[in-house]
């Protein structure tokens, strides 16, 4: 039978390797992601076997991380969360040090933020062409403030 080469190229880098079908660099057949825009052509028998960089490993761990539902649901909650911090905080300012529970609603958001732009590049995730674009800023602007917020606390209590 015939052998089939898939090809992914992402960024700077090419990478090819043998399947009957794609699947993701992960060994998981059923999710498509980033490794996954393969372009099916006949090869030869003796093609060589798939290689990818442990950068884009991870780059795909990322991606498996921001599609689960889990993780989705988690974002979700953290938000919710935020929101009701932001209340008990204006009502009832002695109950807890809510800076500290700020700051780890931050680091989350932070996290969550880079972890998104890692998996889709910069230049991906600022282009006017992708559907999130104006989310995108609007997140990239709200985690800044909270960024921007904190140093300016800190550095007036030093």
């Amino acid at each position: 039978g015939d052998r089939w080469e898939r090809k992914a190229t992402y960024g700077s880098e090419d990478f090819v390797g043998l399947a009957d079908e794609p699947r993701s660099p992960l060994g998981r057949g059923k999710h498509r992601g980033l490794l996954d825009s393969y372009q099916m052509v006949a090869q030869e028998e003796d093609a060589e076997p798939l290689v990818v960089s442990n950068y884009m490993r991870l780059r795909a761990l990322g991606e498996c991380l921001l599609r689960s539902l889990v993780f989705q649901g988690a974002v979700a909650v953290l938000i919710i969360l935020n929101a009701l911090v932001i209340g008990l905080e204006t009502d009832r300012p002695d109950v807890l040090n809510w800076d500290i529970v700020e700051q780890i609603l931050l680091v989350c958001f932070t996290f969550e933020l880079l972890l998104r732009i890692f998996v889709l590049l910069p230049s991906r995730f600022f282009a006017v062409q992708n559907t999130d674009f104006v989310w995108n800023v609007f997140d990239v602007c709200i985690v800044a403030m909270g960024i921007v917020d904190f140093t300016c606390q800190e550095a007036l209590q030093a």
